[in-house]
């Protein structure tokens, strides 16, 4: 991990370029193609699902973990899960929830990497975890954003689910911080754990941390948490929205065949289908 922190700079961007890159071209070649972008985005979701379950049971079962160290808390964790299940299931309450949480969860996790990289380095992760923590996160960005702006539009009128599904997510958070989860952050063996990064802001870079070192305090940053989410929000909303504007708004076919249509949506025709003349 040393050659990271000393080399962060070209090593984050080039990857945090590359993935805005290939976002954007992925979003604007499958606005037109949905059947693809619904086949692409099911193999994307699906792996991250079966990858993230069998490291649950793996840390668990051959490792010997206790179960509760490894249940989901976090944003990010949480959105590895119901990010997949809500597109791969027949759920549509969640489905724009869990669209919702994958970007939040993967775009926060962009932003933080190139502000200040060193500090996954310095809570003792490997390359391998950082690299690991990358791929997943960018995979529920990127299947929650072709999902909003190649799939299918978030409605205004929905967009009281996906604030009850991030409350739930919050909330959660905070039961974990302060049961099992507390006193395991380093350095703060007797506070509430920093799930979220809502109790501390300490992922910001150096430069304003030193400036403002009550920041890094236990305490609730609420308000500025909720304006920016508020921004956050519309923002997604807007790309959606511009996205798909004059674009047909046809029924998605990957929502209503849950977990029994996978030799159905194998046989899918992945060329878009020509208009009837």
């Amino acid at each position: 991990m040393t050659y990271l922190v000393s080399n962060w700079t070209p090593i984050v961007l080039s990857i945090a370029i590359f993935f805005i890159a290939l976002l954007v071209f992925s979003v604007v070649k499958l606005r037109h193609n949905k059947p693809l972008a619904e086949k692409l985005c099911y193999y994307v979701l699906f792996f991250a699902l079966l990858y993230k379950t069998c490291d649950y049971f793996l840390y668990c079962i051959v490792f010997k973990n206790p179960w509760y160290s490894q249940i989901p808390v976090e944003i990010s964790q949480l959105a590895y899960f119901l990010c997949p299940i809500a597109y791969l299931s027949k759920n549509k309450w969640l489905k724009d929830g869990g669209a919702f949480l994958g970007i939040i969860a993967g775009g926060v996790q962009l932003v933080s990497i190139v502000v200040a990289p060193y500090r996954f380095a310095e809570a003792g992760n490997s390359i391998t975890d950082f690299l690991e923590s990358t791929i997943m996160h960018y995979m529920v960005l990127w299947g929650g954003t072709v999902q909003v702006c190649c799939i299918e539009q978030l409605k205004i009128k929905n967009l009281w689910k996906n604030y009850l599904v991030f409350l739930f997510v919050l909330l959660w958070g905070v039961l974990a911080a302060n049961t099992w989860m507390f006193g395991t952050d380093a350095g703060h063996p007797n506070e509430p754990a920093n799930i979220g990064f809502i109790q501390r802001c300490d992922m910001l870079p150096d430069s304003i941390l030193e400036k403002a070192p009550w920041l890094k305090e236990n305490h609730l940053f609420i308000i500025p948490f909720l304006i920016v989410f508020f921004i956050v929000t519309a923002a997604i909303y807007t790309v959606s929205y511009f996205s798909m504007r004059n674009l047909p708004q046809t029924e998605p076919s990957i929502y209503g065949m849950g977990w029994d249509g996978f030799r159905k949506f194998m046989k899918t025709d992945i060329v878009a289908p020509k208009e009837e003349k």
